[in-house]
């Protein structure tokens, strides 16, 4: 397996196989970062920004890639709330009709706009979660 630093995150998944799209303010990439190698230790397959090839368009490639997910975990915080980056893949996900699992990093929200597609959405604060709601995480994207 390739590694993409000394935390032993594993670069972003590439294949054919089921996947989920992890969506992340960078400012929170130390938190995603620590998400993605539990992910990667329960072997769910994640694809993450870092798997945009250079060159590319990389709207196109964020586009492409949250369609064709099983699921998304969209991490939000006071960071990704105000990214129209992140904004831009919620609709994404939202227009292709994607599961979404909502980890509050802290009470932040987005615009109303977007807010509302969260009303009666589970959520997880990412500050309460204990293995329990790690495993219920697990075993939802493994469905």
């Amino acid at each position: 397996k390739q590694f993409l630093d000394k935390n032993y995150v594993q670069l972003p998944y590439q294949g054919n196989d089921d996947y989920v799209f992890l969506s992340y303010s960078h400012s929170d990439k130390k938190v995603a970062m620590e998400l993605l190698a539990f992910l990667q230790f329960n072997e769910i397959r994640v694809w993450y920004d870092a798997g945009i090839p250079v060159g590319d368009n990389w709207m196109n490639v964020i586009a492409d890639k949250i369609k064709n997910a099983k699921a998304i975990i969209l991490l939000t915080s006071a960071n990704s709330t105000k990214s129209v980056h992140v904004a831009a893949e919620v609709n994404t996900a939202f227009r292709f009709n994607k599961k979404i699992i909502k980890i509050n990093l802290d009470d932040s929200l987005f615009d109303s706009g977007i807010e509302m597609y969260f009303y009666g959405l589970n959520q997880v604060n990412y500050q309460s979660i204990d293995y329990d709601n790690k495993k219920t995480i697990i075993n939802s994207l493994k469905k």
